[in-house]
């Protein structure tokens, strides 16, 4: 397997792992986050944190 398609296969795990580790999930209202993006995840960051700004979460 290579080493791409090795990635793309643990991510389900990897979510799995970082849930156990985090129940919460995803950021508490008002709590800060940091979102980094290069190509298109940038496009991504960018339309998350503008969600987060819509909702009016810092």
């Amino acid at each position: 397997m290579s080493h791409g398609a090795a990635e793309i296969t643990s991510r389900p795990e990897f979510w799995s792992r970082e849930l156990e580790l985090n129940s919460e999930g995803l950021p508490r209202p008002g709590e800060r986050v940091a979102v980094l993006g290069c190509g298109t995840s940038l496009y991504i960051a960018q339309a998350y944190a503008a969600l987060r700004e819509d909702a009016a979460q810092p």
